[in-house]
């Protein structure tokens, strides 16, 4: 058995504006006997820090796009440099890249 976990963002008009698989997981078969259904601990962790981590890289990539736009000229303000950066969520640390020149 396969499972894929995708996560869709949209821009509030049902139209997909990005699609991103989050997980996937891989079963073998086996007996069910053994009461060993469901997610584990371990998966399960996993699969929070993996749609926290895009969850908030996409706010902040809509964020700084939308802080790009001069409110005077309405010209697109450059991007100066790329960095990395952490952010302390209150499910975990995630960490996020911003690349000059990519938004």
């Amino acid at each position: 058995m396969q499972c894929a976990i995708v996560l869709e963002f949209d821009d509030g008009d049902g139209t997909v504006a990005k699609r991103v698989e989050a997980m996937r997981f891989h079963r073998v078969d086996r007996s069910q006997a053994s009461g060993d259904v469901g997610l584990s601990l371990g998966e399960g962790k996993s699969l929070v820090n993996c749609v926290q981590q895009e969850f908030v890289v996409e706010q902040l990539d809509r964020y700084c796009a939308s802080q790009r736009t001069c409110e005077v000229c309405g010209a697109l303000r450059r991007v100066h440099d790329g960095h990395c950066s952490e952010l302390k969520t209150t499910l975990g640390k995630v960490f996020y890249c911003s690349v000059a020149g990519t938004r």
